[in-house]
Formats: C-alpha cells, sequence, structure tokens
C-alpha cells in the first residue's frame, strides 16, 4: 500500500500534508521510472527505493517501506 491521498494518508495514520503528498508522490513516481528504465532488476527495487528517501517524512518512510518483491 502506498499512500497517494489524503484520505489514505488519515486512514493509515501517517502525518503529512497535501502539499507534501504532491511533491512526494511526483518525486516517487519519476524515482520508479528512473529505476525501470535503468533496468534495476525487480528483486532490487525495495532496497533501491528506500535508499532514494531524502526527506525521511512520516509519508515517504511510510511508502519507501511499502515496496515488495515477492518471488514466485
Amino acid at each position: 500500500m502506498i499512500v497517494s491521498e489524503l484520505s489514505e494518508a488519515l486512514l493509515y495514520h501517517v502525518e503529512t500534508t497535501q502539499e507534501e503528498l504532491d511533491r512526494e508522490n511526483v518525486k516517487l513516481a519519476c524515482r520508479l521510472r528512473t529505476l525501470l528504465d535503468e533496468r534495476i532488476p525487480l528483486s532490487e527495487m525495495p532496497k533501491r527505493m528506500l535508499d532514494m528517501d531524502d526527506v525521511h517524512l512520516p509519508l515517504t518512510a511510510f511508502n519507501y517501506k511499502n515496496f515488495y518483491y515477492y518471488k514466485n
């Protein structure tokens, strides 16, 4: 689960503002796109995304820690 709307933040008790959501959602999407474009293996995505958290807000901590890779 990634928090992308204020209602989701309230539901999951993630402290944030609409301004933070707007800014950090764009950054998250751009970072994910960059990793995909660089053909980073999916198994490395969770760690790489977590490493890219440059502000360490409650919102980004929640979102970046919720990337998972499950190998079938």
